[in-house]
């Protein structure tokens, strides 16, 4: 289409609805059409929290399925509508609103003219609670939210999108990421705090899984990491950039303290089994001024004590003596390291800036947070981590949430029409013979489905590959949501047959289903 031509199309229409059922904040905006841009990346510059929400789309009155976001590209001139999505516990709290309606409300007159009975009297009173149990037990087993197992069996859908928050994914697996797209990691383990001087400063261990070669610069929400005062970002187990030691702690548990009484009395509180370090964070206010207005200096020692659990000896695990003629919060953190195991934990201040004359004087000690070290011997072989060491005081209001960023998969070979070529690749093609061979780091299998080539028809392969790479067929896809794979027999592994890639295209889809010879 030329220039002029295009230009005498009417603008295409984006119309988004954020509630699933009124108008309210409605927006109705034109698009603008940049070359190969799949719809994904056009909602993603006009729909906030495009993917921590529900969402229904369709274009031209069409819906599009959320899987099928990255791979359709709207044409211009096209009305895109975007609606917030009717989950079922919306669609439950509707239907029962009705039911009311019906049943006992105003619309129960209809009750006496179909069954025959006196409106307003007993009889239809008595059938429209039946109406109503019996309606109220079919919407709770039709569309109430179902009760989560207490068991380990994965999932089976491998669409889901994730979120845009950092979450820990406890016993879920790990992402597993194909070609070059922006991920949202999950928390390797709990965000942990501690204080240099009177700073406070945050740390968190952030795990983007398996077969991602790199990231580029992490963002917390839209705003670039490093712009943060303070920061630090450490990188491990990405194959394509190089491994940093992460000085930061992988398994943290934190509970309570409390305020350090004036008596000296011991406040005690019991850490997590096989800890290795014990950390004392502390807030005080310290410091006298004398009747003639005058500043003087205070000064305190805090004493931490710690035993075995079950032990009767308290052994020393750290003291210190603060000293300060302000009235404002300071802070500090003390730590020790011990052996593997559980242990109380004591706390007190040994009473030196106690005062009770005419001078005003402050003594105020809060023992904040008690943080359990805990021994990590995972083997995190071919497992891309993150550490993040970030200055809190003063920019964070808790810990970050949204942080983020664009991340390519391993290089894989890619076939050209005469040679594979080892390079980062979004082609279908050469993502399946990848997968189907196996992702291995360190000699290990952490993914796909190991078959040798003698098991693949690689010819075949080529060929599709070769036909992607023409149609400009790309996956860029994160799976955190786990699948199942049926154990193949047959041989050779071939790809799905052209026609049903190209009407409804998966790449996970024909892993699971097309593999086999057809």
């Amino acid at each position: 289409m030329g220039v002029m031509e295009q230009s005498l199309i009417e603008p295409g229409r984006l119309i988004i609805t954020p509630h699933p059922l009124l108008v309210d904040g409605q927006r109705n905006v034109t698009w603008e059409l940049r070359p190969g841009e799949s719809l994904y990346a056009l909602l993603m510059r006009n729909v906030t929290e495009l993917d921590g929400q529900r969402w229904e789309v369709c274009i031209g009155g069409r819906p599009v399925e959320r899987h099928l976001w990255h791979h359709v590209r709207p044409k211009h001139g096209q009305v895109i509508e975007v609606r917030g999505g009717l989950g079922k516990a919306a669609l439950a709290i509707v239907a029962m609103v009705a039911l009311t309606y019906f049943t006992m409300g105003a619309g129960a007159g209809w009750i006496a003219g179909t069954f025959g009975v006196a409106a307003g009297g007993a009889a239809a009173t008595a059938i429209g609670a039946g109406l109503f149990m019996a309606g109220s037990m079919l919407i709770n087993k039709v569309l109430a939210p179902k009760v989560s197992k207490p068991d380990n069996r994965q999932s089976d859908s491998v669409y889901a999108i994730s979120g845009a928050r950092n979450q820990a994914r406890v016993y879920q697996p790990l992402g597993l990421l194909f070609g070059r797209l922006r991920i949202t990691p999950d928390l390797l383990s709990k965000p942990y705090t501690w204080y240099e001087g009177n700073d406070q400063y945050l740390g968190l261990m952030l795990c983007a899984g398996i077969n991602v070669g790199r990231i580029e610069p992490l963002y917390n929400g839209d705003t670039l990491l490093s712009s943060f005062e303070g920061v630090q970002v450490y990188h491990a187990g990405y194959s394509q950039m190089p491994d940093q030691t992460i000085p930061l702690y992988s398994n943290a548990d934190t509970i309570d303290g409390a305020e350090l009484p004036k008596d000296q009395t011991w406040v005690q509180r019991t850490t997590s089994a096989n800890t290795v370090r014990i950390q004392i964070n502390l807030e005080y206010i310290l410091g006298g001024t004398g009747t003639s207005g005058k500043s003087y200096s205070i000064g305190e020692t805090i004493a931490v004590e710690y035993r075995p659990v079950g032990t009767a000896n308290w052994r020393p695990l750290a003291s210190q003596k603060y000293h300060s003629d302000r009235f404002d919060v300071r802070r500090a953190t003390l730590s020790g390291d011990v052996a593997l195991g559980q242990y109380d934990v004591r706390v007190r201040s040994l009473g030196e800036g106690n005062y009770s004359g005419k001078n005003t004087q402050k003594n105020d000690f809060q023992w904040t947070t008690l943080t359990s070290i805990r021994a990590d011997g995972a083997d995190y072989t071919g497992i891309a981590r993150t550490g993040i060491r970030i200055k809190a005081t003063g920019q964070l209001n808790g810990s970050p949430d949204e942080l983020r960023g664009i991340a390519a998969a391993d290089p894989i070979p890619e076939w050209d029409g005469s040679n594979w070529t080892m390079k980062e690749s979004s082609n279908p093609g050469a993502q399946c013979v990848a997968y189907a061979r196996g992702i291995r780091r360190g000699g290990r299998l952490l993914g796909g489905m190991a078959l040798s080539d003698s098991q693949i028809d690689l010819a075949s392969w080529q060929a599709f590959t070769l036909h992607c790479a023409a149609n400009g067929y790309t996956y860029d896809h994160y799976i955190k949501e786990g699948s199942s794979r049926r154990a193949y027999s047959r041989t050779p592994c071939r790809p799905p047959r052209f026609k049903r890639w190209v009407s409804n295209w998966s790449m996970v889809r024909s892993l699971r289903t097309a593999v086999p010879g057809q």
